[in-house]
């Protein structure tokens, strides 16, 4: 596990998204948006949960994996719950 200099857990350095990870890759994957944020690519089919890319209320200690300008598709947005941290209506909306 990564530590910072005060002994806190943090996240590994972020692995960048393409376009390629929305085409249909052949079998399943699933992807962490950051947070509580999943992406599963089943074949192409595209769902994510609870995606934050944008819109939080403040500064975030990881870089995004992808801009929500770059995602060329979702098939489905599963919200869990409206908290701040799970639910992001620019990140929904666009």
């Amino acid at each position: 596990m990564l530590k910072n200099e005060k002994g806190q857990a943090v996240a590994p350095k972020t692995v960048t998204m393409t376009k390629k990870d929305f085409e249909d890759q052949g079998n399943t994957r699933v992807y962490w948006l950051g947070g509580g944020g999943t992406m599963i690519n089943d074949h192409g089919t595209v769902i994510m949960i609870d995606p934050l890319l944008e819109g939080f209320d403040m500064p975030l200690l990881i870089d995004m994996p992808i801009d929500v300008k770059d995602v060329p598709h979702v098939d489905a947005i599963l919200v869990s719950h409206v908290d701040n941290d799970h639910y992001s209506r620019p990140t929904c909306r666009d």
